[in-house]
């Protein structure tokens, strides 16, 4: 079987599977709203169904669409969990569509999305249920592949600065991004959160990029912690009580998920073993806009599922 066919049957497998699923549910619909928050990590699910058509006194009304919505519950969640942003060129989806084995292992993780109480409207006729995942290190334990970091580069170049215990990055403002333009003039943009990322100095050489982290690392909070606050606090754990602190330059990959460093901060960063282990571990802390903190992924109005 040659490739061609080979990439056309994973295609199929992936639509054929979220269709077959979607039919569980034909009669009911649904209003669907998912999103990603970037700082706590989570993926965020909201589930309403009106009790209009139920055609049972309100309180029964409720408990059914209860049930109707937890059933439909991980159809909704793998499909969120499959827009999710990987890395500078992948979302989730295109992972999954090469490998069918690891998206039968993303639909048994939507099965395991934490309920919230379900919520009844004012006028009785509308019921929703949140729901919440942890995408670390549930989710990423299941795209990580490799099992020894490659190493990172060396400079020997004395840098007169001494040992850190972390990285923090201020990329809250628009961005120029490398080799972008719109009729001449350069291209700004706000940097997009995603759970791995690579970082890059002034010539694009790569500082560090997930296959030359430390893999449990990785598993365990990703390539990044983002927050919009500049209280490190929270993130004493992560990034220790003497951070780097640098200011990113300018943005790079297909979805405006990767950084660029001055040359500076590079040398620093590789010069002395302690300062390495910084990038190995994902010591790193990104100051984000308020804006791309909390990324929605779907909204979708109502949802007629398929007749």
């Amino acid at each position: 079987m040659n490739k061609a066919m080979k990439s056309l049957l994973r295609i199929v497998f992936v639509i054929l599977l979220l269709f077959s699923q979607t039919l569980l549910f034909a009669e009911h619909d649904f209003h669907v709203s998912s999103s990603v928050n970037w700082y706590t990590g989570t993926l965020e699910l909201h589930i309403s169904q009106s009790t209009r058509l139920i055609g049972q006194n309100p309180a029964s009304a409720a408990t059914t669409a209860t049930r109707a919505i937890h059933n439909a519950m991980p159809v909704f969640m793998l499909n969120a969990l499959l827009e999710l942003r990987v890395d500078s060129h992948r979302f989730v989806r295109d992972i999954a569509r090469n490998d069918p084995g690891i998206l039968r292992k993303i639909e048994r993780l939507a099965e395991t999305a934490e309920a919230k109480p379900a919520r009844i409207s004012s006028t009785l006729d509308i019921v929703t249920v949140p729901y919440s995942l942890q995408l670390f290190p549930g989710l990423t334990e299941l795209l990580i592949r490799h099992h020894h970091p490659s190493p990172l580069e060396q400079f020997f170049q004395w840098q007169g600065i001494g040992e850190f215990t972390g990285l923090v990055i201020y990329a809250a403002d628009p961005l120029p991004v490398r080799g972008e333009s719109d009729r001449g003039r350069q291209t700004f943009a706000l940097l997009q959160p995603s759970l791995l990322l690579r970082i890059f100095d002034s010539n694009l050489t790569v500082v560090v990029e997930p296959n030359r982290m430390n893999p449990d690392r990785l598993i365990h909070w990703g390539g990044a912690a983002y927050t919009t606050s500049f209280d490190e606090t929270p993130y004493i754990h992560r990034i220790g009580t003497n951070p780097l602190r640098v200011s990113a330059q300018e943005i790079f990959g297909i979805h405006y998920t990767d950084l660029v460093l001055n040359d500076q901060a590079r040398n620093i960063l590789l010069y002395s073993e302690q300062n390495r282990r910084i990038l190995q571990e994902g010591r790193i802390l990104i100051i984000l806009s308020d804006q791309t903190i909390v990324e929605t992924l779907h909204d979708s109005g109502q949802t007629h599922m398929a007749r």
